[in-house]
């Protein structure tokens, strides 16, 4: 099968990394949102500084 570089725009992209700062899951679930991390389809939740 040959290398292709171009890009299927109908099939999804399965390298994708979702980064989301823990404090954001916190300020969701204080404002009433129950919410986890993952939830929101992050692969990782970071707290403090990037």
């Amino acid at each position: 099968m040959p290398i292709c570089s171009r890009r299927d725009p109908t099939r999804p992209n399965l390298r994708e990394v979702h980064l989301l700062q823990a404090e954001l899951i916190d300020d969701l679930t204080r404002k009433g949102f129950a919410m986890r991390p993952g939830d929101l389809g992050e692969n990782t939740a970071r707290a403090g500084s990037i």
